[in-house]
């Protein structure tokens, strides 16, 4: 049954029960399940797209499965070595389960607008709508990288959340909600360590309404919960344990601090981190979706009062978001910060955004009648004769870019070949490695046809490894040299079939891309190093033996 939420005070939508009486569950289930069913043919059959390198490096993973990893949790490499078990090592295969929690985010943003809304169905449609619109949640479901299976959880766990305060103001024990939003944080923790930070904003919504949570009954939950999450994240703790906390040490060099895994530096502050932090942002989600989300703001304050339960559930997307984005805010003080890492927030700053729409664009729809029966009609429009309000304005614009940019994401490698676009070889990144690996392969066969040994492929950095080891035939072991040549150690350096320091590699020639001659001599002891070709930056070396920078690296 379809149930509705109060609009503004003294007014509610029942008032005018056709306003998209269409957008039920039913609805909201069948525009996801298209939405997955298209972007599976898309990928399947005609993606332009190669794999980025992160795609390719988790694939590597999942070809030397652990309990964890250097720079990433276990999750991303569990789900590909599934998908690729079943399906086989191609492009859309591993992209699959991307597709697949995109459409779990979906349904669970929905979900939470939904409960947000006073059960309202038609909230849960706009919420879907609004994170099929919103552009990075279009790339991350068609790229297979850690954000979508981890934008999933953080989905999941902000919807258990709010089922855990509902259980709370109904005075009962919200036990299995609160083990159940410790297993996803778990299982979020497998693929990002971000999802902590969804947990300060629980606890502050926490704070601010404490007197109505009965929090007396939530400690077995709260227990069995923190075990569930320990058990969740064991793999990772166990696996660092046994490796002398690589991951701490990683994690602390992003930050150039002592412990990490790259030169200590002194504190400095470059502006264009903060600025380029803000502006990534407002370029990827969009002004419209923006201004959303502050109308939807500025509305829930209004109605702190009239309509509680609709204030208190912005209130908790509020909190939910704030910390991410706050937290990668202030480290933009410190570094530079990449513009998928404050996402999460806005899975749950869309959901005001849905419960708002649905009285707001009423409205407007009440207004734009009223015109219509007025013979004069006069222009009481922004940009039109219509009557316009800013959230149907915002609104319209968001599709508008939603749509447009959509289509600009799943056809960008075609759009830069356009002669116009062509010599900036702007998708370089995302194409042209099945050439490359071509290349590669056929100065190996040269070599290796003379060679006592097989020769063994090594690259300069852990994205080229990833790429050659996809692309190249028969998907080989591909070997890393990152800190032989000066750079960060990698997830490579860990695993035993692409360690270097192997004494079986002692003596082997090799075929090297990437670096320098004299930085290849140097980093690995090559007896030669040959140029096979200058421009692609490809060599011959002979009888790796290692030198005082390996030795070092190692």
């Amino acid at each position: 049954m379809l149930r509705v939420n109060t609009s503004a005070p003294g007014t509610t939508l029942s008032d005018q029960p056709t306003r998209f009486a269409w957008a039920t569950w039913r609805a909201t289930l069948s525009i996801t399940f298209a939405l997955f069913l298209i972007r599976i043919a898309y990928l399947a059959l005609v993606c332009p797209y190669d794999l980025v390198a992160d795609e390719a490096q988790y694939w590597d993973w999942s070809r030397n499965l652990e309990l964890s990893y250097y720079t990433k949790g276990p999750g991303v490499a569990w789900i590909i070595a599934g998908s690729t078990w079943l399906f086989g090592s191609f492009e859309w295969a591993i992209r699959l389960p991307a597709t697949l929690a995109t459409t779990v985010t979906m349904l669970a943003v929905a979900k939470l607008a939904t409960e947000s809304a006073n059960g309202d169905e038609r909230a849960g449609f706009f919420a879907a709508v609004l994170v099929a619109l919103c552009p990075p949640f279009v790339f991350t479901a068609q790229v297979m990288t850690i954000d979508a299976p981890f934008f999933a959880c953080w989905a999941l766990a902000a919807t258990l959340g709010w089922r855990v305060m509902q259980t709370a103001h109904g005075h009962r024990a919200p036990t299995a909600a609160l083990i159940g939003l410790g297993a996803v944080l778990g299982v979020g923790f497998l693929f990002k360590y971000t999802i902590l930070l969804l947990v300060p904003g629980l606890i502050i919504y926490v704070m601010l309404n404490r007197r109505r949570l009965a929090l007396g009954r939530w400690w077995p939950g709260v227990l069995i919960g923190l075990l569930t999450f320990f058990g969740c994240i064991s793999p990772v703790i166990l696996w660092n344990h046994q490796h002398d906390w690589p991951t701490v040490s990683h994690l602390l060099g992003h930050l150039h601090v002592a412990g990490g895994d790259v030169e200590a530096r002194s504190w400095s502050y470059e502006p264009k981190w903060t600025l380029a932090m803000v502006g990534t942002q407002i370029g990827a989600v969009g002004v419209p979706l923006m201004v959303l989300m502050v109308l939807a703001l500025i509305r829930a304050r209004r109605l702190r009062h009239d309509q509680s339960h609709i204030h208190s559930a912005a209130q908790y997307a509020f909190w939910c978001g704030l910390p991410v984005w706050a937290f990668y805010f202030g480290l933009s003080f410190m570094t530079d910060v990449e513009g998928n890492w404050p996402l999460p927030a806005y899975l749950t700053w869309l959901v005001p955004v849905a419960v708002g729409l649905l009285p707001e664009l009423s409205t407007h729809q009440q207004r734009v009648s009223a015109w219509l029966a007025d013979s004069t009609r006069p222009k009481m429009g922004f940009f039109r004769a219509k009557p316009e309000t800013p959230w149907q304005i915002a609104w319209h614009w968001a599709i508008g870019w939603g749509i447009v940019a959509t289509l600009a994401i799943m056809a960008a490698p075609w759009i830069a070949q356009l002669p116009v676009l062509r010599d900036y070889n702007l998708a370089r990144r995302v194409t042209g490695h099945h050439e490359r690996a071509a290349v590669i392969q056929q100065h190996f066969d040269e070599i290796a046809r003379d060679a006592t040994k097989p020769p063994i492929i090594i690259t300069d950095r852990y994205s080229k490894t990833a790429l050659l080891a996809f692309y190249l035939p028969n998907q080989p072991t591909v070997y890393c040299a990152s800190p032989y040549m000066g750079d960060r150690r990698t997830p490579y350096d860990l695993f035993e079939a692409t360690n270097l320091t192997k004494p079986e590699l002692y003596g082997r020639d090799a075929l090297l891309y990437g670096g320098f001659e004299e930085q290849w001599r140097k980093a690995l002891g090559f007896d030669e190093v040959d140029t096979l070709d200058k421009d692609r930056l490809i060599y011959f070396g002979r009888g790796m033996s290692f030198g005082d920078s390996a030795e070092d690296g190692s």
